[in-house]
């Protein structure tokens, strides 16, 4: 969500209980910001950061085939070691997909044609 205003809403409503107005005009928060939800038909992965693990582990505990993955403050200590650990997560949990979708800004958008 840091770079989608859309992937904050979904993860607000989803994580934080919002609805309404307040939905739409709540920042996403900070420890949540690292985040990453992966929804498929047979199981969903939560990826957070160890400051934020307690709160998405309660709210997600009734999710059928859900697991939520998180860094250890030690990992989160070395950049490279978290960097490492968030890219091995993400290519192992999408590994297995043909296909995959990714909410963008208007603004993302128009910068994807460039990137060919």
């Amino acid at each position: 969500g840091r770079f989608s205003r859309g992937s904050e809403v979904a993860f607000n409503w989803l994580f934080r209980g919002l609805s309404g107005r307040e939905l739409l005009s709540a920042p996403a928060q900070q420890r949540f910001e690292e985040c990453f939800v992966f929804i498929s038909a047979m199981r969903s992965v939560v990826f957070c950061k160890h400051g934020a693990l307690e709160d998405i582990a309660a709210k997600t505990s009734l999710w059928e085939g859900c697991e939520v993955l998180a860094t250890t403050p030690e990992e989160e200590a070395d950049a490279d070691g978290y960097d490492a650990r968030k890219v091995g997560v993400l290519i192992q949990i999408v590994s297995g997909c043909s296909s995959l979708g990714v909410v963008l800004t208007s603004n993302e958008v128009e910068g994807v044609g460039e990137l060919k």
